[in-house]
């Protein structure tokens, strides 16, 4: 463990956490997005700091917060290669919807993003487990506040409820086998030989964790929700929910590190149901009238295969997993950004009759095109780049596994283009006279389009240190 020269991580976890009470202070609507958006950027500036330097730390290597102590003198926040590039990537997202979401519907927006932003930027640091799964359950607060009443909201308390109720027991029954509640002391002990990972609980506590996984990635059955909450609430906020894949990351640090050898039936299942949700997500994609809902399905699939990717067992498909996770982050922020915007305008847009926005908004037609088309692999994008490397890591660890991907990932295409039609073309009658893209607007969608592009022409940076990880 190498201590951090400042308390970097812990002031990554205060500045959004106190920039959401001063934004919910500011009455000013414009005032109250400045102060969002500089928080946010400070807290990126401070995240990519940590980041970078995480991401390219040797395995089993820990950056360690000294201004954080835990129980027993034990560090209580840290921050390694795997986690180091998902705090970049939550404080960017964090960035971008707040500088680009329409607040006009739901003036509490903003205070909710930097909520979220902190809670998901606390867990991925934390170190300590219990403290994992209390973050898990807070981090969840700012989405269900944006759900109203109604059906969505039930489905997403009952199916996120179980996620939290399982994480907790899973916690308990490891802490039970006297393993503790620290991650890498728990990794340590299963190295080992003599933890948590060989006693009678430790199948109990990897099936928990299945569940938990599922529940929070909306994989087959506990998938409803998701959709739900892209049709209902913030596309925006939804997709910072999305982007970090905090289920992704606690079933690495769980069933991969931490249960390698009683989590294996368990991995198996959980691939299972990530390709199975991959596939079926791209099909209800197709058919739906909604341009919300489609967004809902198209995140639902593109998710999913981050965690079949990472579950194949190839260090090829676990990198081009590892590289997925970051650009599908971005992407799809940018689109639920092209979404949330669009709705703001013009109110729910139907697909089935060709809704023709396109003739009044022609800027943001093309930036929902270029960022659906670069969320499931536009050519020189680095989705291309990462989904390549997973069909060939699928394809060697089993084969039917990589011709899911492949079938999964044209569907998706053909989900981008008829919303894409659907939305900004056909006669579209009587649609009323707005303005086009405003210019921070412009900025979050076309800056993430960019980024993804640069990253994609030049991707050998980001593939070698997720390679890296990999191994």
């Amino acid at each position: 463990m190498t201590p951090l020269a400042l308390p970097w991580l812990l002031a990554l976890v205060l500045a959004p956490a106190a920039g959401a009470l001063v934004v919910a202070r500011v009455r000013a609507p414009r005032r109250a997005r400045l102060v969002a958006v500089l928080t946010a950027g400070v807290t990126l500036a401070v995240a990519w700091g940590v980041g970078v330097v995480a991401a390219w730390l040797p395995a089993g290597a820990l950056l360690v917060d000294p201004a954080a102590p835990g129980p027993g003198g034990r560090p209580l926040l840290g921050v390694d290669a795997l986690s180091g590039p998902l705090l970049v990537l939550t404080a960017g997202v964090a960035l971008l919807v707040a500088l680009g979401a329409p607040v006009a519907r739901d003036p509490a927006l903003l205070p909710r993003v930097l909520w979220a932003t902190a809670g998901t930027l606390a867990a991925l640091v934390a170190l300590d487990l219990r403290l994992v799964a209390l973050l898990w359950a807070l981090s969840l607060a700012p989405v269900a506040r944006t759900l109203g009443g109604g059906r969505a909201r039930r489905v997403f308390a009952v199916t996120q409820g179980l996620g939290c109720a399982c994480l907790l027991a899973a916690v308990g029954l490891l802490a039970a086998a006297g393993a503790g509640a620290h991650w890498p002391t728990l990794r340590a002990l299963a190295a080992a030989g003599g933890g948590a990972d060989h006693g009678p609980l430790a199948p109990a506590a990897a099936a928990l964790v299945v569940v938990a996984v599922a529940a929070r990635k909306a994989l087959l059955p506990l998938h409803a929700w998701l959709p739900a909450t892209f049709q209902v609430g913030s596309p925006g906020l939804a997709a910072l929910l999305l982007a970090p894949q905090l289920g992704t990351y606690v079933a690495v640090r769980l069933l991969l590190e931490v249960l390698p050898q009683a989590a294996r039936p368990a991995v198996g299942v959980l691939a299972a149901l990530a390709l199975a949700t991959t596939l079926y997500g791209a099909l209800l994609g197709l058919v739906q009238r909604d341009l919300r809902r489609t967004l809902g399905w198209l995140a639902t699939s593109h998710s999913a295969l981050v965690l079949a990717g990472l579950e194949s067992g190839s260090p090829e498909g676990v990198a081009g997993a590892l590289c997925l996770w970051l650009s599908f982050g971005v992407a799809v922020t940018g689109l639920s950004l092209a979404v949330g915007a669009a709705d703001a305008r013009f109110g729910p847009v139907d697909l089935r009759r060709g809704a023709g926005l396109g003739a009044r908004v022609p800027r943001l037609g093309w930036a929902f095109l270029v960022l659906g088309l670069l969320c499931v692999g536009l050519p020189g994008s680095l989705a291309f780049v990462s989904e390549d490397l997973l069909f060939h890591g699928a394809l060697h660890a089993w084969p039917l596994a990589g011709v899911v991907v492949v079938l999964a990932a044209a569907l998706n295409g053909f989900v981008v283009l008829r919303a894409w039609f659907g939305a900004f073309h056909g006669p579209g009658g009587d649609v009323p006279e707005v303005g086009d893209l405003r210019p921070r607007e412009a900025a979050a969608l076309y800056g993430a389009a960019a980024l993804l592009l640069a990253l994609g022409l030049a991707p050998a940076g980001v593939v070698a240190s997720r390679a890296a990880v990999a191994r």
